[in-house]
């Protein structure tokens, strides 16, 4: 009875085993089968990439700046026939040109000015992500060969604008390499992820009308932001540079890669009106006057007006509309360097601008009373924006929009949010900071009125509106070919009876080959008025 027992177990338990065994190979059939399948359709299909699927940089009106236009491109079969179907639309080639290159016998790449759709070529119509005419080409930046963003905001948004998805055409093919099923190609590209990305606070139209009115700009930038906002409406930077070919100016001297726009500067005068806030606030002017003689000794020192004979009788308005430097240097040691900086700093000079990661201004460098105090002579040279003063164009927008705006500015702002399927998501609210008050604001705002009137300024005269600004010329210490390299600023607003936009021009070395900033302001005053205010 035992036996008959053990004998059945034994039995029973082969069975079991030979089940588990069966099972065990079913699985690993299909295991080996489907990764059979997987490298199969690897090695019998023929993939032609075209490119990478990038998201969209928009502008504040939800208008792209990149994915703006569309190419078509198409994939030809090396087939007789096939160079006729195309020959009358070929965008940048001959049609000798196609038959060299299909004498590998392997489908290629071609760009039409139109579709075609016949047996022997298959074609798609598809965004193209930047083009050599791209707008604000320093603030956007460039791409590299595998679609990740490398400068500007295609860096600092790359994990969402990238894809990891490329346009692909797909044939079929046989064993041996040839193409079976070239009426079966299929095309790889999903245009809804152009739909999403990045909004920025750029105006598409006045970035546009800002490139054309400096577009004789040869080295600098110019920045525009919106009264009331801190907004950035436009900005551009100089040379400029063709984002498609980024390889051959690596190594120009001119550095057009830069965004000079972010790039720290000496000022010069566009300094005065903030230590001249700080003085309003203070209660040291008091409408009193200052005889300028062209000059003023300080700690045994001889500190000349930019005017050698002097300007005479001065009060503020005409001291800012003049620049006179006496002026000036008397105020700052009234005042002294505390109440200087503290102006200064709640301007934000002296600070970096970050707006994403991976995209920011250069910090620039504000001195601090400490460093100024002990020498009446750095107090002269920071009344005038000399010295070790540095700032970016972006970080004097706050300072022009306070005075533009009574008092209180926002600060300067690039980024108004994601985009997801068509739909921007809101961004928090940039609040405004008051420091001045509007009394100071409004007596601020009359004498950069009285600067493009009748002061250093009347080049700056815009002819479809007002304009209040103020000019330098600041000095750098370089030596270029024998001459001082200095740099033009103008930094203003407009119209000046109700200010609703801000614009800071810097042109690089116009002591030598630069070019006056005056009538740059002027053209971009004229339109922007035209095209947003007229």
């Amino acid at each position: 009875m035992k036996n008959r027992f053990n004998a059945r177990t034994a039995v029973c338990m082969s069975v079991l085993f030979l089940m588990i065994f069966v099972s065990m190979l079913r699985i690993a059939d299909v295991s080996f089968n489907e990764n059979y399948g997987a490298a199969a359709l690897n090695q019998t299909s023929y993939r032609l990439t075209a490119g990478w699927m990038r998201g969209t940089v928009f502008d504040t009106n939800m208008v792209p700046l990149t994915n703006q236009k569309t190419e078509v491109i198409a994939s030809v079969l090396p087939v007789h026939g096939a160079v006729d179907d195309v020959r009358d639309v070929l965008l940048y080639e001959t049609p000798e040109q196609l038959v060299h290159r299909l004498a590998d016998g392997k489908p290629v790449l071609v760009r039409l000015k139109s579709e075609v759709h016949t047996k022997n070529v298959k074609s798609v119509t598809v965004r193209v992500n930047q083009t050599a005419d791209s707008l604000a080409c320093h603030l956007l930046g460039y791409t590299d060969g595998e679609g990740h963003g490398i400068s500007g905001v295609q860096a600092a948004f790359d994990s969402y604008l990238y894809s990891g998805r490329t346009i692909d055409f797909l044939y079929g093919v046989s064993a041996a390499g040839d193409i079976i099923d070239e009426h079966e190609v299929s095309v790889n590209y999903d245009d809804s992820i152009s739909q999403s990305g990045v909004r920025l606070t750029i105006d598409s139209a006045v970035q546009r009308a800002l490139e054309q009115a400096t577009g004789n700009l040869k080295s600098g930038a110019a920045v525009i932001s919106e009264v009331g906002s801190g907004k950035i409406r436009g900005m551009v930077s100089y040379p400029k540079y063709d984002v498609t070919d980024v390889a051959k100016y690596l190594t120009d001297p001119s550095s057009p890669l830069i965004n000079r726009a972010f790039c720290a500067y000496n000022v010069g005068s566009i300094f005065k009106p903030c230590v001249a806030a700080a003085a309003l606030e203070d209660g040291v002017y008091d409408s009193s006057i200052y005889n300028c003689t062209g000059s003023r000794e300080i700690a045994g020192k001889n500190f000349a007006c930019h005017r050698a004979s002097g300007h005479g009788v001065v009060d503020m308005t005409d001291a800012v509309a003049l620049s006179c430097n006496t002026y000036f240097y008397s105020l700052a040691i009234k005042l002294g360097s505390q109440k200087i900086y503290d102006m200064a700093s709640s301007l934000g000079f002296g600070t970096r601008y970050r707006f994403a990661e991976n995209l920011y201004t250069e910090q620039g460098y504000l001195p601090t009373p400490e460093q100024v105090s002990p020498s009446e002579q750095s107090l002269a040279n920071l009344a005038i924006g000399q010295g070790s003063l540095m700032l970016t164009p972006v970080s004097l927008l706050p300072l022009y929009e306070a005075i533009a705006n009574g008092g209180v500015y926002h600060r300067p702002t690039l980024v108004e949010g994601m985009v997801e399927n068509g739909a921007p998501q809101p961004q928090k609210e940039n609040y405004p900071t008051r420091v001045m008050s509007e009394q100071t604001a409004n007596k601020l705002k009359k004498s950069l009125y009285e600067v493009i009137n009748r002061g250093t300024g009347t080049s700056a005269r815009p002819t479809l509106c007002t304009a209040a600004g103020k000019t330098a010329t600041a000095q750098t210490g370089w030596i270029k070919e024998g001459k001082a390299v200095d740099h033009s600023w103008l930094c203003g607003f407009f119209p000046a009876d109700n200010p609703k936009y801000v614009v800071v021009i810097i042109s690089e070395n116009t002591s030598g080959d630069g070019t006056p900033c005056g009538p740059l302001f002027s053209a971009v005053c004229d339109a922007v008025f035209r095209l947003k205010l007229s």
